[in-house]
């Protein structure tokens, strides 16, 4: 259970994410035909997701850079606006998403997932072995700009079914844990354990600019 314990105070220190400041990514161009065209030197296209981000009706894009070589290759997220002629950029994030393969066994490439829902940015990532854990953030432009407007941590210890969920919702200020206390004994039998789930609420503070939120980056 030390490991677990190792665990719980790292995320911990992971839900300090809002006020733990990335970057924006240099030199990415101002506006570009496809995805490609905004990876500067060094960096390439992993990934990208259409949708709507700004309800204009015009597709925009959210893109996946990483690194180019081997290794642990940092990524790096962009948020594209659709232009009547391909796309303009209107943020960048280098910190919030896992390098390469930098999750542990379950993390897999630790390549995040995305979507989009309801002009909502979602971004989910997993990671760690018998001790998992995880993070989802959400991101929605606020007059102009591309904020986080709510965070979730999880953790798991996967041989004992003990777990603790942390949903942050930033615009309310609500925030709700819900615990599972572990399922099996020291015997490894089953015992019956009922989940605690506490809610609390304080006055919302200001939302962080996607550019500066760090979870599992550099």
């Amino acid at each position: 259970m030390a490991g677990f314990a190792f665990m719980r105070a790292s995320l911990l220190l992971s839900l300090l994410a809002v006020t733990a400041f990335a970057k924006p990514l240099e030199g990415v161009p101002s506006s570009g035909a496809t995805a490609a065209d905004f990876a500067p030197k060094g960096w390439v296209v992993e990934s990208s997701l259409e949708g709507d981000l700004n309800g204009d009706k015009t597709p925009d894009l959210v893109v996946v850079l990483i690194q180019e070589g081997d290794g642990d290759r940092s990524r790096a997220l962009l948020w594209l606006h659709g232009a009547a002629k391909g796309f303009t950029l209107v943020d960048s994030n280098v910190g919030l998403v896992a390098c390469f393969s930098c999750l542990g066994m379950k993390g897999g490439d630790a390549k995040p997932e995305l979507e989009i829902k309801k002009k909502v940015l979602v971004v989910t990532q997993w990671g760690g072995s018998r001790e998992s854990y995880g993070a989802v953030h959400r991101f929605r432009l606020e007059k102009g700009v591309v904020r986080l407007i709510g965070v979730d941590h999880s953790e798991m210890d996967t041989m004992t079914g003990a777990s603790t969920t942390t949903s942050e919702n930033l615009l309310t200020g609500t925030t709700i844990v819900e615990k599972m206390p572990p399922q099996v004994d020291e015997n490894d039998k089953p015992i019956t354990a009922k989940p605690k789930k506490t809610t609390t609420k304080k006055k919302p503070a200001p939302l962080p600019a996607f550019n500066a939120v760090k979870e599992y980056g550099e």
